[in-house]
């Protein structure tokens, strides 16, 4: 419940850059509440964290990969995302043992061992059971740069890792088809420049707030390769004002296209209920439905040549 952006861009220098977008809202049952506090962390000067799913768990996740990069340093997002994903299936496998083997005084090195001892029924019944033990819908950005360059890893629920650096932008939540969507319609690339990226990670942000859980309020960062940063206030204020003009002028004209259809509707006099299903028996009089569109953008050429 929830949604968390990152995209890729160049700057105006030619240098790649990160932006990041997300909301503040926090899901618990039927309450839903949005404190000042963000869903991102640094596990490097030069990288974020973005979550969505159960807050708890993640916060878990957080804490373990925090201690287990300081204890055993790490050189590369992968391997953060690596480690992180792994935390993930622990707890998930703890959680599991807790419901499952430790009400039989077992745990899953417990189980594995007295495997000889255990009926085969009963073994197979517990296995169903870790096997059934339903995952929690936790996700995880990971955007930033390494010594191999920009990074936007997508760390799903199961701990798997994969990589959007190509693709150039990565969300997750309950509002991510909608910004994903977004992205897709103004076919966003990897190499976009940083005032067009801008725009579009706010304005798919903004899309996604349509979606069940997705908090109004927006945090939205920038890195490079040298740190994480907020974005220039002026420039956050000009994107916000032109987000909000951009939406009034579509919304303007959707209305007036509803307004022109209707009034070609009533002039044509012609009642709606004489929309039949077209006959398509007759290969010589096709319905406008079956002639391909490129024929009818042929046919609406050749008119418009005579």
């Amino acid at each position: 419940m929830t949604i968390c952006i990152a995209t890729a861009c160049y700057t105006g220098n030619g240098n790649r850059a990160i932006l990041t977008a997300s909301d503040r809202m926090i899901t618990g049952g039927d309450i839903q509440y949005e404190p000042r506090q963000m869903k991102m962390c640094r596990l490097t000067p030069s990288s974020v964290l973005l979550v969505a799913g159960p807050y708890q768990i993640n916060s878990e996740a957080i804490n373990k990969t925090t201690r287990d990069i300081v204890a055993n340093p790490v050189g590369t997002l992968e391997e953060i995302a690596e480690i992180y994903g792994s935390n993930l299936r622990k707890i998930r496998m703890r959680r599991a043992e807790q419901t499952y083997l430790a009400p039989w005084g077992l745990n899953l090195q417990s189980f594995l061992d007295r495997q000889g001892q255990l009926t085969p029924d009963f073994s197979s019944a517990l296995i169903r059971e870790l096997d059934s033990f339903p995952v929690q819908d936790c996700e995880a950005i990971l955007a930033g740069f390494d010594s191999t360059g920009i990074q936007l890893c997508h760390i799903d629920s199961l701990g798997r890792v994969s990589f959007h650096n190509d693709i150039g932008f990565l969300a997750i939540g309950s509002g991510a088809t909608h910004a994903k969507s977004l992205f897709m319609q103004l076919g966003y690339t990897n190499n976009w420049i940083y005032s067009h990226s801008l725009l579009a990670t706010y304005a798919a942000k903004k899309k996604a707030e349509i979606a069940p859980g997705v908090g109004a309020e927006t945090d939205m960062h920038f890195i490079d390769e040298r740190a994480v940063g907020n974005i220039v206030p002026a420039f956050y204020a000009e994107t916000q004002r032109l987000y909000r003009e951009l939406k009034q002028q579509t919304e303007a004209i959707a209305l007036a296209g509803i307004a022109s259809l209707t009034n070609f509707i009533a002039n044509s006099k012609i009642p709606e209920s004489e929309s039949q299903l077209p006959d398509n028996t007759n290969p010589d009089n096709p319905s406008p439905e079956t002639v391909p569109e490129s024929e009818q953008e042929e046919a609406t050429d050749e008119q418009e040549g005579q």
